[in-house]
């Protein structure tokens, strides 16, 4: 072989060489690529991940409810149970309270129908002691006890805004206790002095002394339920009573006034 046919044939060598390694080199970037297929598969499997995270969520949400829904109904159970303790104690009371007065009508407590007292005192005298009675426990325990709480928590010495910022439980209890004493005292008041006025002043101060019991029994739990749930507490046996003492010396005024109006005309 000649100088030249060796010259010849070294080129045509590298250029094998050279196609080859190109040939190496592409290979691989040509193994690197997703055809369309795959690239929706990839996106719909993306979606799907999402869509059971935002699941998964939803469900925990959903659990987390239902335990709440839970413990809701078992405190709605547990405050109509108590309630249905505090009506039938008072029940008990009421039926022993109306006895006692039905006894003292008997014993010629009562006037006539339609008829106004002859001694005007003397029938409203037995009001008048209950009034003082819950009037002078009003100002002792009720107002005091939101001044003693306040004293306790040193609230001379702070300044208003840090008073709003956070109210001590107790505290609040207190003037819960006081404001919900003033917002029932106009119904006690006007029944029981229009009860004893136009009605039997021996049943009025009996009534009225039975609403004095109970809102000082309702003051004394409400101020002593620190960390106790409303729920738990038991007002219900006191405020139940409680109403339907005042708001029976105010209907038994109405229809005593009504049948008056009536009988002179």
């Amino acid at each position: 072989m000649s100088m030249h046919q060796r010259r010849n044939g070294k080129p045509r060598t590298d250029d094998m060489y050279n196609n080859l390694e190109s040939g190496r080199r592409s290979a691989p970037s040509s193994g690197r690529g997703m055809s369309s297929h795959e690239t929706n598969a990839n996106i719909m499997e993306n979606q799907n991940n999402d869509r059971i995270s935002e699941l998964s969520d939803q469900v925990s949400r959903l659990k987390g409810l239902t335990i709440d829904i839970g413990n809701e109904v078992r405190d709605q159970n547990r405050l109509l149970d108590n309630m249905g303790d505090g009506f039938t104690s008072v029940g008990d009371m009421l039926s022993g309270s109306l006895a006692r007065i039905g006894t003292m009508l008997e014993s010629g407590g009562a006037k006539h129908m339609c008829t106004l007292p002859t001694n005007i005192a003397k029938e409203l005298a037995p009001s008048l002691i209950a009034m003082c009675i819950f009037l002078s426990t009003y100002s002792t325990y009720d107002v005091m006890g939101v001044g003693i709480a306040k004293g306790k928590y040193k609230y001379g010495e702070k300044k208003y805004e840090d008073l709003l910022a956070q109210m001590p439980e107790e505290v609040y209890l207190a003037q819960r206790a006081q404001t919900n004493q003033v917002e029932q005292m106009t119904a006690f008041v006007f029944g029981s002095l229009s009860c004893a006025f136009f009605v039997n002043g021996i049943v009025a101060g009996a009534m009225s002394l039975i609403w004095v019991v109970l809102r000082r029994g309702y003051a004394s739990a409400y101020r002593k339920a620190v960390g106790v749930p409303v729920s738990q507490i038991g007002l219900a046996k006191y405020t139940i009573a409680a109403y339907l003492m005042s708001n029976g010396m105010v209907m038994a005024t109405a229809v005593h006034a009504v049948r008056s109006f009536i009988s002179d005309n």
